[in-house]
């Protein structure tokens, strides 16, 4: 086996051990959760200072899961382009809305001390 290939099977297992997701697949878990309102979803995906910045709305408003499911119903997400540097990825995504038109997010994520991509913060271009 050479070195290019040892060195992408020790990525794969690295990744596979880690639950198998990059960023690219935890961004689309998040919008994913948000459609569908679900609140341990979007935790899991969060790093602790983001969920944390969130949590009094995550946790104590009683009818934001349903917001979120009315808010997101009509939306599409398309992963644009995914940079990843050291250990934080940059995901930027075109989220479309029928009502609201287009409108570009860089998600910035952080690699957990687990190997696990979190979401961190978003920024709207």
């Amino acid at each position: 086996m050479n070195f290019v290939a040892a060195l992408c099977s020790l990525f794969m297992l690295t990744a596979l051990a880690a639950g198998g997701y990059g960023p690219e697949d935890v961004v689309r878990q998040y919008f994913s959760a948000l459609k569908e309102g679900d609140i341990p979803g979007l935790k899991s995906v969060m790093s602790q200072a983001y969920y944390t910045k969130r949590k009094t709305l995550l946790e104590r408003n009683a009818g934001y899961s349903d917001f979120l499911v009315e808010n997101y119903r009509d939306v599409e997400i398309a992963v644009l382009d995914v940079n990843i540097a050291d250990d934080k990825a940059y995901v930027t995504v075109e989220k479309v809305h029928a009502m609201d038109g287009r409108e570009e997010i860089v998600m910035i994520l952080v690699k957990t001390d687990d190997w696990a991509w979190k979401i961190d913060r978003e920024r709207y271009r």
